[in-house]
């Protein structure tokens, strides 16, 4: 009984320990990031171009170590991510490891280790020293990948909530400013803007009247589609609206379109949802905030209390945008897997009729190399043809597949 009683005390006492040094580790991580807006000033306003990539995300460009520029995706849905050779080249710093696994885009568990610049300046403002995740091939294949394809790394939350951010897309305009500076956010608020409280804490609440069910939302500026929906919500909403179903090697993928939706009385026609099965997570994606001017309004309450507040005001052509196509007509989808592209087809499509299969290596189109895996791409080549010609590699065989639209 004795020995049985030791064995509890010591396993007791290496999980106290344990438990003793992540939470240090933890601590240690969420008192550092503070440091990045503890040097900026108390009023400021930063003016710059908006930018967006091929494939739409926001975008943003930083000078790290004072001489090196680095193009961000700006993603609200994670933490700033670099690729583990944006890191040496200029040289980062190693800070420790990131306090948890976490899980990669596979939902593999994963160990990521953080590492910041000498300096890191946006525009006018210094930004201090932020952390990073490495990503590598072995870490997240799957981002890794995405990063590569864009030639950027991520600028995420834990440098985002640090001041306040107004995307501005009918001035075509980035405004950067002090999270402490209440005037001015009340001021470039002030023409036409819907405060939504707390949104940017998965806190946004759309109403999908074709489903007669509304449902909290995450907003994610790096998913680059419009909604991204769960099980439930896609299960209310297949009853009225038909669906595309696509069948890729990374899985199926269900698209929705004509999707309406009710986001704080505003009333948006025509969206675009999808679904991925395993998927639980409700998402706004940068595709739909290409709808609105928007700040992303990261503040302090009176009493300390961090506030997490989304502004959102439509864009001049509200009533005209329309979700962009995430497959084309020819029914067909590319995704990427090591160094090769492989064919993703939608069930009974045009693709799928004419011979294409999943799984099927890509070779190239209309006898011109294809590497990238950029659907947004093939969607933009394919849009002015009426017939095409996909050379495939099946089977240790070289197939012509001949798709028209006719």
């Amino acid at each position: 009984m004795k020995r049985k009683t030791s064995f509890f005390l010591i396993l007791g006492g290496i999980g106290i320990i344990c438990c003793s040094c992540v939470l240090s580790k933890i601590y240690k991580y969420v008192d550092y990031n503070p440091d990045i807006s503890r040097g900026l000033p108390d009023t400021f306003r930063v003016e710059l171009p908006l930018q967006m990539d091929s494939s739409d995300f926001f975008c943003i460009r930083a000078r790290v170590n004072q001489e090196y520029d680095m193009d961000l995706l700006i993603d609200t849905g994670a933490e700033s991510l670099a690729r583990s050779e944006d890191l040496k080249t200029p040289k980062a710093t190693f800070w420790g490891e990131f306090p948890l696994p976490t899980y990669n885009a596979r939902k593999e568990w994963s160990r990521k280790n953080l590492y910041y610049y000498d300096s890191f300046d946006i525009g006018p403002l210094s930004l201090g020293k932020p952390l990073f995740k490495e990503i590598t091939p072995e870490n997240d294949t799957h981002i890794h990948a995405i990063l590569s394809e864009n030639g950027k790394n991520v600028l995420g939350r834990n440098i985002l909530n640090r001041l306040n951010w107004k995307f501005s897309l009918d001035e075509n305009k980035m405004i950067l400013f002090s999270q402490r500076d209440h005037s001015l956010l009340a001021k470039e608020t002030a023409d036409g803007y819907i405060k939504i409280k707390d949104a940017l804490k998965y806190n946004c609440k759309l109403d999908f009247p074709q489903a007669g069910k509304s449902d909290k939302f995450l907003l994610d500026l790096g998913f680059e589609g419009e909604l991204a929906i769960n099980k439930k919500m896609f299960n209310r909403l297949s009853i009225n609206i038909p669906y595309r179903e696509i069948q890729g090697i990374k899985g199926v993928v269900y698209i929705l379109e004509g999707v309406d939706v009710v986001w704080n009385d505003i009333v948006i026609k025509n969206c675009q949802a999808v679904y991925k099965p395993g998927n639980h997570s409700n998402l706004i994606g940068n595709g739909l905030m290409r709808r609105f001017n928007f700040v992303l309004a990261y503040t302090t309450s009176s009493k300390g209390s961090p506030q997490r507040d989304l502004y959102l005001k439509p864009v001049a052509n509200f009533d005209k945008i329309k979700a962009k196509p995430i497959v084309s007509d020819f029914g067909f989808i590319l995704q990427k897997k090591e160094d090769d592209t492989y064919i993703g087809v939608e069930v009974n499509g045009i693709a799928d009729k004419g011979g294409l299969k999943t799984g099927d290596r890509l070779l190239n189109i209309d006898k011109q190399v294809f590497c990238s895996a950029n659907n947004n791409k093939l969607i933009t080549y394919l849009s002015d043809k009426r017939n095409t010609t996909i050379q495939i590699a099946r089977e240790n065989k070289i197939l012509d597949i001949y798709l028209s639209l006719d």
